[in-house]
Order: C-alpha cells, then sequence, then structure tokens
C-alpha cells in the first residue's frame, strides 16, 4: 500500500482507518461465473441455474416434510436423474 493511501485513507471517529466493504458475490454469482468460466453458453448456464434452484427447492420440501436425512439423499439423487434426462432430450 502506497503511503499516500495510508495517510489520506478514511478514518472512523477513533482514528483507525476503516475498512472498505466490498460486496461478496451471491451464490448465483458465484455459481454462473463457474459455469461461464468452464466455457458454457449463457443460455446453457441459465438452464444450469434452473436445475440447481429446482433441486434446492425440492430437497428444502422433503425437509419440511421431515423426511429422514437419508431419505433426502437418495430422493435428491432420484430427482437430479430425472432432470439430467429432461436435459438429454431438450426438454428445459
Amino acid at each position: 500500500m502506497q503511503l499516500s493511501q495510508i495517510i489520506f485513507h478514511e478514518r472512523d471517529e477513533f482514528g483507525r482507518i476503516k475498512e472498505r466493504q466490498e460486496s461478496k458475490p451471491t451464490e448465483e454469482e458465484r455459481f454462473r461465473k463457474r459455469w461461464r468460466e468452464w466455457g458454457l453458453r449463457e443460455d446453457a448456464v441459465d438452464g444450469k441455474w434452473g436445475e440447481f434452484v429446482e433441486l434446492t427447492l425440492y430437497r428444502d420440501a422433503l425437509e419440511r416434510e421431515g423426511v429422514k436425512q437419508q431419505d433426502i439423499e437418495r430422493k435428491a439423487q432420484a430427482y437430479e436423474r430425472k432432470l439430467l434426462e429432461r436435459r438429454e432430450w431438450g426438454l428445459w
């Protein structure tokens, strides 16, 4: 850090340097960035995000119903396979 940046940096009421609050990316932004870096087109990234949200909602619904964690994992895997089949046939 440059000396001029330290001297003229914004300070709080006690004279300590204020840290800049950078907004952290949301889960969706991180997800989309990762898939774009791996070379997926924007429409494919949209589809993958939709599948992720759908699967997450399904898991949450099972948890609210009181289904055991082991059964949730098994049912979620089966549901994910159905999502993949639907994607392979171009139905999304």
